[in-house]
């Protein structure tokens, strides 16, 4: 028995052809006798990985089946967990079972030591319970359109820009403008007022900010936008003063 273990670590290691098959042969028939501590064990440090599929992961899911009291899914993660870091596919199998049992705090832990890769599909299955470890987990992945919804919905609009420029993101900011809007007028404005007045340029077209504001009959905040603007009161800017102007008659006269 020890010769064939050994023979199959060389095959692993070695990456020779039928490495696999010998690993998960003696994989299996660990499974079908119920030794479930073993399987996970021989899994989890399989040479080079090569039983750290979602092959196996099905497999475990289906063991649970025959082990009524038991979470082979779990037993096999936490097995990895001991010494090693879970890759995005496991990441994401281990957080549901996690979540459905309201262990969430667990994600944290992990998070926090390293242990999970991060991606976007991950942010979304925790964002359902915990939106602040979600943004941590977006910005990880460099989700930057993740990240900067987050700010949106949890009206963080002062970090949106700044953030932005960080990663070196230049996102569709008329769309993100649209649903701020919605969600809070007056911070749809502040950001909008930030984006025209850059350095080196406008990152929105005022012209279309304003149309944006005026389609929700937004008046007071479609004057507050353009008036900073239009302060540098440049030539090439006629047709947006004469909109200020119309806005401000009308609503005098309203």
């Amino acid at each position: 028995l020890g010769n064939i273990d050994l023979a199959m670590k060389v095959a692993a290691r070695a990456k020779l052809p039928g490495a696999e098959q010998l690993y998960s042969a003696s994989f299996d028939q660990m499974l079908r006798s119920g030794d479930l501590n073993g399987a996970a064990e021989m899994a989890a440090r399989s040479p080079n990985g090569v039983l750290r599929t979602p092959n196996t992961i099905n497999k475990f899911k289906q063991a649970s089946q025959a082990n009524p009291g038991q979470n082979p899914l779990l037993i096999y993660f936490s097995k990895i967990l001991e010494d090693s870091t879970l890759n995005a596919v496991e990441s994401i199998e281990l957080a549901r079972p996690v979540i459905q049992q309201g262990k969430q705090q667990l994600l944290q832990k992990w998070f926090d030591e390293g242990k999970l890769e991060c991606s976007e599909d991950l942010g979304d299955l925790v964002k359902q319970v915990d939106a602040t470890l979600a943004l941590k987990m977006y910005n990880k992945a460099s989700a930057y359109a993740k990240v900067i919804a987050c700010f949106v919905e949890t009206q963080q609009y002062d970090k949106i820009l700044t953030y932005a420029q960080r990663v070196g993101y230049n996102p569709e900011w008329t769309g993100i403008l649209q649903n701020m809007v919605v969600l809070n007028p007056e911070g749809a404005v502040q950001l909008a007022q930030l984006l025209v007045n850059q350095e080196g340029g406008a990152k929105v077209d005022a012209a279309a900010v304003a149309d944006l504001f005026l389609q929700r009959n937004m008046l007071q905040q479609t004057t507050a936008f353009l008036l900073a603007a239009l302060k540098d009161n440049k030539p090439e800017e006629a047709a947006l003063q004469t909109k200020l102007l119309e806005i401000n008659l009308r609503n005098n006269a309203a």
